[in-house]
């Protein structure tokens, strides 16, 4: 698989856009220590966004009573990466233009209606739960999300929570982190169709979420009396036991005095979250003076398909310039409005492969563009 991607890699070839608008890799719905479930820092996660050419971060943090997330959020443009302040609240992520402390609503439809007159984004977050929800006005929904796939991995999940398996399974994961963070990905069909049934109401962006919270793993320390303590990747206690039942760490403990780790392993680091999914909002970023107009995105449904992304790899993550493969032909295919949309090769580039990979790629692409480039505005 190394190999495969590598060779693919080296057939990119810098391709210029045209238009006014830049576009710019960016990640919606990410989650930091502002949230009760994860203890990341903006510092590393501005990182993670530098390591795999992610430009902007759209936080999505849990509300809190002690911060307004909008208010006191992370914002700004921190090491050249912009980062805009959202919350993940009733069911939606949201963008608003002011805080939300005093937003009162007695329905989801009022609380997005109150946001969306606002001048706010309001994106319908984990479809997996929401399936019958009507909202009308929305500016979009995701069409993908990291948690929710990760959520039908029922024999990983069990692994995860006996630190045993997991502690023997540790030199599989550090050797290939982002093959093991990227196992967990299926097709997202069931969002796809609720997707294409909103549509066909009213224009929906779709958008690929992160739901990153770095928040996945375990710790082994050395306590009193030669035993070992097992926590969570946020320091809560797992279990308790003497070292002597865990052969593989003893090694671990020579030299270390109680209270000293002997092991970590992080499963789903930003780094790796953000290379595994990200969306391409445009914005038109002529220089210094230009910078605030991407404060309000242009949402671009370029993340349509994620399944048939991830399969002929050619969107991955980029430095400097972006880069595309050669274009495939494609037939131009008239839209709901009499106008040609352009098949998903020729908006994003594809190269030809082949095989069965190949043949299950362009069924999906026959398929998808008959949503469209689904921009909502208001």
């Amino acid at each position: 698989m190394r190999q495969a991607t590598a060779a693919l890699k080296a057939e990119l070839r810098p391709q210029a856009r045209s238009g006014p608008f830049r576009v710019y890799r960016a990640a919606i719905h990410l989650h930091s220590a502002f949230s009760h479930d994860s203890r990341g820092t903006l510092d590393e996660i501005v990182a993670a966004a530098k390591a795999t050419g992610t430009h902007v971060l759209m936080f999505s943090e849990h509300p809190s009573d002690r911060y307004d997330p909008c208010l006191n959020g992370h914002q700004g443009f921190h090491d050249s990466v912009l980062v805009i302040p959202g919350v993940e609240t009733k069911g939606f992520v949201v963008f608003p233009t002011r805080g939300l402390r005093d937003l009162k609503a007695d329905s989801p439809q009022a609380y997005s209606d109150r946001i969306r007159d606002q001048g706010g984004l309001v994106f319908l977050s984990h479809l997996e739960e929401r399936m019958d929800w009507e909202i009308q006005g929305l500016t979009g929904v995701e069409i993908y999300n990291t948690h929710a796939d990760f959520k039908d991995e029922t024999k990983l999940v069990a692994a995860l929570r006996n630190p045993f398996s997991l502690a023997t399974a540790i030199d599989s994961f550090r050797k290939y982190p982002q093959e093991a963070f990227s196992a967990l990905q299926d097709y997202p069909a069931d969002y796809l169709r609720r997707w294409d049934e909103l549509c066909m109401r009213a224009s929906h962006t779709g958008v690929a979420a992160n739901d990153s919270h770095q928040n996945t793993g375990l710790a082994v320390r050395l306590i009193e009396g030669e035993k070992v303590r097992v926590e969570d990747a946020l320091g809560k206690k797992l279990l308790e036991a003497p070292l002597m039942l865990m052969p593989f760490l003893q090694p671990r403990g020579k030299d270390k005095k109680p209270g000293d780790p002997l092991m970590r392993l992080q499963l789903d680091p930003y780094e790796n979250s953000l290379r595994h999914v990200g969306i391409e909002p445009a914005g038109g970023l002529g220089g210094a003076a230009s910078r605030p107009r991407l404060r309000r995105v242009r949402l671009d449904c370029r993340s349509v398909g994620v399944r048939f992304r991830r399969r002929c790899r050619f969107k991955p993550p980029r430095d400097g310039q972006p880069t595309t493969l050669a274009k495939e032909p494609g037939t131009a295919r008239p839209g709901a409005a009499g106008r040609p949309l352009e098949t998903v090769s020729q908006r994003h580039g594809l190269a030809p492969v082949r095989g069965p990979v190949a043949r299950d790629a362009r069924d999906r692409a026959r398929q998808l563009p008959r949503r469209g480039v689904a921009r909502r505005g208001r």
